[in-house]
């Protein structure tokens, strides 16, 4: 404990004398540009890093340095935000590119001119794709794109100006494959000895140094990059022979990092995500083999291509309910930091039980189908016989379409650190605006790729059959509206994320304007007419509710003949009364959740199962064809 407060404080230290230094500033942001590399911040790991790349090669390191150096000058010139210059974000695709350069190409004055040129315009390219992919619709992390985009661009340039226009001969640029780039550091009091020859030929010494760089800032991550090499070799020997000479490439560049970034990285570590990562590594090497085949015939590499589809694979599976349901949770990319930090953040999830309560339930759903038949006979001839039916949803109606809920304790929340969003503390703790923001254009994200489920649906046929009543949801993502139903049929008792509003004089905003706000840094969105705090207009923790979505509530309760309540606990206030005051005045209630909760005493009937597939069976017995 006290060696890591001493190492912080060196780190602390030395970041003071960043700030006083140009020279120690610019040093500092190409280290972290390194460490970047190998998914760390550390300038410590940055110089593990580039001492492990100068074991390899002293063409590698020389164009690596220059690529950071060029992608942080041209970040300069673009103004970029002076954090993404220190944390080594600004300079990392330069590195990466620079690495890429020294596979093909040689130092020459030809060469060098036209990699500094290219490595300039890594900055908008970083830009467009950071727009486009990860605040676009697909939010997606670039990772490594920019580097292998800009890569292919600049074969296609070499390739016209040397066979082309033959402005330079081949000879003044490419490296040839006997053309191999000695390292910058040899360990040369053992050579000649079979231990070093076995060493200095693969590397091993050069993986240890960057090892011991990953180590520093994670000991997860390292352990995770051992992995990550093991099951690449073993990958290795599945692969074709035309991918032989590539393997070191994907070991080192595909297999190893990608290990690292799916645990802990993008993704929470845990069991279950090991097991994830692993085949996930299976699905690489299978992104390996089919891309290595197409690009053999246009004669590109395949550089980094593996692995980033790899990352993008496995986060658009995260998003499948299922995913949630098995313990993989995505990490908000604000977020990122290290597997430890995560798993602080995250703590333990609840269990929802081990393989052999699994298996009783199964047992248990089998032995009770006639109870289960009897269930559907009964909510069938309620809603069959109900003139006005009211629906009263919680978090887990939309659990079914991807939408982590939040009293469950649910990882996703817990990241965020979304107990402290109350009222108060928006108003007042500007730390708090920032993670609520950051949160919302997450979360805003996700709702915004969420699809209506069986639930939605089978409200909006109870509306087209004439039956619906009132739907009193304590969710924010409209996924009722999606599904069709008339909006004014919907009270949204906690608001919806899709608007925005001012906390003192109540003017609404567009939510777009406010999140381009907040994404440009300013977190403390204010109202041009009144100066007031701009929120989404979902109700916080403290926050008064509006009294006219109450009043709205109460009366189409209390015209119902059958209410429906689906996938919350009823703990919360005011929901928990407005169902005690419409059962206490003779309404009937059927309350379908996966759990008791305290107020099942009060339903005519209680069904505990997903209430998806049963509104599937119970609205296709009515004529519907969910």
């Amino acid at each position: 404990m006290n060696s890591l407060k001493h190492l912080r404080s060196i780190q602390q230290f030395w970041e003071n004398l960043g700030n006083r230094s140009p020279i120690l500033f610019l040093t500092d942001a190409i280290l972290r540009s390194y460490a970047q590399v190998i998914f760390s911040n550390n300038p410590l790991s940055g110089l593990f890093m580039v001492t492990g790349l100068s074991f390899i090669s002293a063409r590698l390191t020389i164009y690596s340095f220059l690529g950071a150096l060029a992608a942080i000058y041209s970040s300069w010139l673009a103004k970029e935000d002076k954090h993404y210059l220190r944390q080594g974000i600004s300079g990392y695709c330069g590195a990466v590119f620079g690495v890429f350069w020294s596979w093909y190409f040689q130092i020459s004055l030809p060469a060098l001119a036209l990699f500094l040129i290219l490595a300039l315009f890594l900055t908008p390219v970083r830009h467009a794709l950071i727009r486009h992919m990860l605040y676009g619709r697909f939010s997606f992390p670039i990772m490594t794109i920019p580097s292998v985009l800009m890569f292919y661009l600049a074969i296609i340039i070499i390739y016209w100006l040397v066979f082309s226009a033959t402005l330079i001969p081949p000879h003044g640029i490419y490296a040839l494959a006997e053309d191999i780039s000695p390292p910058l550091f040899a360990i040369s009091s053992l050579e000649g000895n079979e231990l070093y020859t076995y060493i200095q030929k693969n590397y091993i010494h050069a993986f240890v140094i960057i090892l011991i760089g990953i180590l520093i800032h994670s000991r997860i991550s390292a352990v995770m990059a051992v992995v990550g090499v093991i099951f690449g070799i073993l990958l290795c020997g599945f692969v074709p022979a035309y991918l032989k000479t590539g393997q070191e490439v994907f070991l080192g560049f595909n297999a190893f990092p990608a290990a690292v970034a799916l645990f802990g990285i993008f993704f929470v570590p845990g069991w279950r995500m090991f097991i994830f990562t692993v085949a996930a590594l299976w699905v690489c090497a299978f992104i390996w083999i089919i891309v290595g085949y197409a690009f053999k015939f246009i004669n590109l590499p395949f550089l980094t291509i593996p692995f980033n589809l790899t990352i993008i694979l496995s986060l658009i599976m995260a998003r499948r309910p299922l995913m949630h349901r098995l313990g993989v949770f995505a990490v908000p990319f604000h977020m990122i930091s290290s597997p430890e930090n995560i798993r602080k953040l995250c703590g333990e999830k609840p269990r929802q039980g081990g393989w052999i309560s699994r298996l009783r339930q199964a047992l248990s759903n089998f032995t009770n189908l006639k109870k289960k038949r009897a269930e559907e006979s009964m909510l069938l001839d309620m809603m069959v016989k109900a003139k006005r039916i009211s629906i009263v949803s919680g978090a887990g109606t939309s659990t079914e379409s991807g939408i982590p809920d939040f009293s469950d304790g649910s990882c996703y929340w817990k990241i965020y650190g979304a107990d402290e969003f109350t009222f108060t503390n928006y108003l007042e703790r500007a730390e708090v605006r920032q993670k609520y923001w950051l949160m919302q254009m997450d979360f805003s994200a996700l709702i915004k790729r969420a699809k209506p489920n069986n639930i939605h649906r089978a409200a909006k046929f109870l509306e087209n059959i004439g039956k619906l009543q009132l739907i009193l949801t304590q969710n924010v993502d409209g996924l009722f509206q999606k599904a069709g139903v008339n909006p004014e049929t919907v009270i949204e008792l906690h608001g919806n994320i899709e608007a925005a509003l001012c906390s003192k004089c109540k003017t609404p905003y567009p939510i777009n304007h406010a999140e381009n706000i907040a994404r440009s840094g300013n977190y403390s969105v204010l109202c041009p007419n009144c100066s007031g705090l701009i929120k989404p207009s979902i109700v916080l923790m403290g926050e008064e509710l509006n009294g006219d979505r109450f009043g709205k509530a109460v009366f189409g309760l209390l015209s119902s003949d059958l209410i429906v309540i689906i996938g919350t606990s009823l703990r919360m206030e005011p929901i928990a009364y407005l169902v005690d005051m419409a059962v206490g005045r003779g309404i009937k209630a059927v309350f379908i959740n996966t759990d008791p909760t305290d107020r099942d005493g009060l339903a005519s009937l209680v069904i505990y199962r997903r209430a998806g597939k049963l509104l599937k069976t119970i609205m296709s017995r009515m004529g519907s064809n969910l």
